[in-house]
């Protein structure tokens, strides 16, 4: 009798024994399989984060959209992850209230900041993927662990209001007697200031951080405004050729709630033709409606201050620029 019992006890050992093996087994697969996506999710996070610090900077999108790209693969694979590993690479928009990423082209995976002229962008996402062999999981058919994961990297400092935009309202539209003993506003602090085509004083776009002649650059510039171009009272700035660009930049910013406290620059008055114009100051203002296009555009703005500094109106010394998600 006690043959037998002993002979029940070695089976249901053997039995435990085996099991414990087979699980022993599997989690050396899934140890293998956390490893791996640790290293995928760091090659993201390093990738995005050389990606995003080009966001602000005075590269126009052509050449910012190649640059991003570029950068955050090579970062990436500097970090131990293959280029057939990494998925896409996309600009958009980071949503800090409720912690979401929205690429310009949804469902794009590498449409890139290209795609972005019109929207504003503060945020670069690196998509990537890795498959990992499993050893002792086949045993149970388990052949592969697929992994994917992405990485967003957020730059705190580009905010539409905070940035100079490339646009320049004139003196005489603000101001009476600029300059002079005489100088006074023509126009209150609180109060509404129409410029445009039949309206009094004048207004054009100005080549902040690049060339703003093209209706893609200057969408982009006016939209996310230029934060890092060297500005300073009394330089001359060339005015940007045309208007293109001009209402479907600033209809944007009415459409999605980004028309207050644009940082503008005040200027002397512009002439006909491409003679330089000299910063005179800097105002804030909210923009309200517009009217027309073209030369035949009018806008209408809400002026909140004047004789301002060309330096951000924040400071972001008490936190990190570079934020990853």
């Amino acid at each position: 009798m006690y043959e037998r019992e002993n002979g029940y006890v070695l089976i249901i050992v053997l039995l435990l024994s085996a099991a414990m093996c087979g699980v022993a087994a599997i989690a050396v697969d899934i140890s293998v399989a956390l490893w791996n996506q640790r290293v995928i999710h760091s090659a993201a996070d390093a990738g995005a984060q050389a990606g995003v610090k080009l966001l602000g900077t005075s590269l126009v999108p052509n050449t910012l959209n190649a640059r991003i790209d570029q950068e955050a693969r090579l970062i990436a694979q500097a970090n131990n992850i293959n280029p057939g590993e990494i998925t896409g690479v996309q600009c958009g928009t980071w949503n800090t209230s409720n912690k979401t990423f929205t690429p310009c082209v949804p469902g794009c995976a590498n449409c890139l900041c290209q795609s972005c002229v019109g929207n504003f962008v503060n945020a670069v996402n690196v998509l990537t993927k890795r498959d990992v062999t499993t050893y002792f999981a086949k045993i149970f058919q388990f052949n592969l662990f697929n992994l994917a994961l992405d990485s967003v990297a957020v730059n705190n400092n580009i905010i539409v209001s905070d940035c100079n935009k490339p646009f320049g309202i004139g003196e005489s539209s603000i101001y009476n007697n600029y300059g002079t003993p005489q100088e006074s506003l023509a126009v209150q602090i609180g109060s509404n200031f129409t410029i445009g085509k039949g309206a009094s004083g004048n207004w054009g776009k100005i080549d902040l951080g690049g060339n703003n002649s093209s209706a893609d650059a200057y969408q982009y510039n006016i939209i996310n405004g230029v934060c890092s171009a060297p500005i300073a009272i009394g330089a001359p700035e060339s005015p940007g050729t045309g208007f293109a660009g001009v209402s479907e930049g600033f209809k944007y910013l009415l459409d999605h709630g980004l028309n207050t406290n644009l940082k503008l620059v005040l200027t002397s008055n512009f002439t006909n033709g491409n003679s330089d114009i000299i910063i005179k100051e800097f105002i804030i203002a909210d923009f309200i409606s517009q009217s027309g296009n073209g030369n035949g555009w009018q806008g209408t703005f809400k002026l909140k201050a004047v004789k301002k500094d060309p330096t951000n109106l924040q400071s972001y010394s008490g936190g990190p620029s570079l934020l990853v998600y």
